[in-house]
């Protein structure tokens, strides 16, 4: 069974430790914040060591892996680090916040033959899977997110929430967009808090509007698609709904698995494969190549 380390354990760390410990041996525990990580970890988990020293983990040449859920500035610095000690890894995303470091990321990790594993969760939940099926037989034309939710100030939002949906666009359509434009942004508690973009797509014929709003007195995620065929699904939190002229919008998927535990199970299970996962690349570096068009847009739109 293989053996990871988890890096981080604030409120997602902890849900990583919970998933990976399924799938696989933790060993060990690093957190740098604040000690009731330690008694957690032992309330729930006495035979897994805790440290404070980063060292720990990548001097275990036992280890084969490491997970990373600490804040996305810090992701660059400990993915190399790992990478250097010849570490699988697992990130959350962001993989990097910048184009420059999320390349050298991945030419490290091809030359240093390991995995490199961005965590994009929503490419795990049911309802993803089977929207995809529907889709590469009736190709998307236009698509719509919406996120509404209220927290994660302490991170940048086009870094920190905008990721999801752009990766999600970015496999929709199968293509990088050909022009990206900022529509609105509004700072409320720090200087980006609701933003709108879109994303033009085959000639600007197909078309993808994101809005996020993390000041939201209310939490909801939705994505609707329209397909070539005149078809509209609508993907409403764990559900997919199909609209029937008649009938309105049908259900016809609930999804019942955890994304996150299927996450954590194909990251180990790359691990032993020789093709690399789709994860490992492409989305993650053309995800960093849209939201850094998108924050040059930012420059030219006031608040």
């Amino acid at each position: 069974m293989k053996r990871i380390a988890i890096i981080g354990l604030g409120r997602w760390g902890r849900r990583l430790l919970r998933v990976f410990s399924n799938c696989a041996q933790v060993p060990v525990c690093c957190n740098r914040g604040p000690s009731d990580a330690c008694t957690w970890v032992t309330q729930h988990y006495p035979d897994i060591k805790m440290t404070f020293d980063i060292d720990d983990v990548f001097q275990d040449e036992s280890i084969d892996a490491v997970a990373i859920a600490t804040p996305g500035a810090t992701h660059a610095e400990l993915a190399r680090r790992a990478l250097e000690a010849r570490k699988h890894v697992f990130v959350e995303k962001p993989l990097a916040t910048s184009l420059h470091d999320c390349e050298t990321l991945l030419q490290l990790a091809e030359s240093a033959g390991r995995r490199l594993f961005v965590g994009h969760i929503f490419f795990f939940h049911p309802v993803f899977e089977r929207l995809s099926e529907l889709l590469a037989v009736d190709p998307v034309t236009d698509a719509q997110f919406l996120w509404l939710k209220f927290g994660t100030f302490g991170e940048e939002l086009i870094w920190n929430l905008l990721p999801h949906d752009i990766a999600l666009a970015r496999v929709f359509f199968g293509e990088m967009p050909e022009r990206v434009t900022v529509l609105e942004r509004l700072g409320i508690r720090t200087a980006i808090d609701v933003l709108g973009v879109r994303l033009d797509f085959g000639r600007g014929l197909q078309t993808c509007n994101i809005h996020v709003d993390r000041c939201a007195t209310h939490s909801r995620k939705v994505v609707r698609v329209k397909t070539g065929s005149g078809n509209v699904f609508t993907w409403d939190e764990n559900t997919l709904y199909r609209l029937d002229a008649t009938a309105g919008f049908l259900p016809i998927l609930e999804a019942a698995a955890e994304p996150l535990q299927s996450e954590a199970s194909r990251f180990i299970k790359s691990l032993d494969e020789s093709a690399p996962d789709f994860l490992t690349g492409a989305i993650a570096l053309d995800v960093a190549r849209i939201i850094e068009s998108i924050g040059e847009g930012l420059c030219g739109v006031g608040a």
